[in-house]
């Protein structure tokens, strides 16, 4: 059946209202880009005022949870305030600036759109936000093949996390990566993280190049199936 659009105007009026306790907020919000999508009604920024305006707010926890709140609305939302999470990659915070990364990962379309802001996010000097720039970019396949030779670059960081982070983000668009596999082949080698040489394992298996089947084979009986020791990273699985 069709879905009617009558509650909209008392979902925005919630919504958008500073006096709205912030649970019910949130939830009014989740209900708006919902009903919105079903009834192609497109959102409004007015729709998330309260929620921008926590993005200048004073305390980078509130700004933190502002950017994580906009995340898990999805889509929709971030796109609506994409140039808004992208002022909040040059916050004083560290973790804020992650935290606006992965929102803008949160939707490809938003991704691509402030690709080339988050491609300098990758020289950040916390690891955490090269991580979760890499993980924004790798959201969007066009993403990453746009900024392919920057992502390259995390190929020798100094962070476990951040070198497992662009692996990752190179899974996800393997077309990008082709032009950097002599590299890739390379740091498969000299690699001493185990929880790395895994994901390049993946990562090569996945690019499919008949040339790599010996060293894979190589790489494969060298990491064995011994996990003790091994640095959990998140998404790796092992079996």
């Amino acid at each position: 059946g069709q879905v009617a659009a009558g509650p909209l105007p008392l979902l925005r009026e919630c919504a958008r209202d500073i006096d709205t306790p912030a649970g019910l907020q949130r939830i009014a919000l989740a209900a708006l880009v919902r009903l919105s999508a079903a009834v192609k009604e497109e959102l409004q920024p007015d729709d998330f005022a309260p929620l921008e305006a926590s993005l200048g707010d004073a305390s980078w926890k509130v700004r933190m949870r502002g950017c994580e709140e906009i995340a898990a609305l999805g889509g929709p939302a971030v796109v609506v305030l994409a140039g808004a999470l992208a002022e909040r990659l040059r916050d004083d915070s560290a973790f804020v600036r992650g935290a606006a990364c992965e929102a803008l990962g949160a939707s490809p379309e938003a991704a691509l759109a402030s690709s080339a802001t988050l491609a300098r996010c990758l020289l950040d000097g916390h690891e955490l936000v090269r991580s979760c720039a890499c993980k924004a970019l790798g959201g969007c396949p066009d993403a990453v093949a746009k900024h392919a030779d920057e992502v390259a670059q995390l190929f020798g960081d100094e962070s476990d996390l951040v070198r497992w982070s662009a692996c990752k983000a190179f899974t996800a668009a393997k077309n990008a990566v082709k032009p950097h596999l002599p590299e890739i082949r390379d740091w498969l080698q000299g690699e001493p993280e185990r929880c790395i040489r895994q994901a390049l394992i993946e990562l090569l298996e996945a690019v499919g190049e008949p040339e790599d089947a010996a060293l894979l084979r190589a790489a494969k009986q060298c990491l064995g199936s011994d996990t003790e020791g091994l640095v959990m990273l998140p998404g790796l699985q092992t079996s």
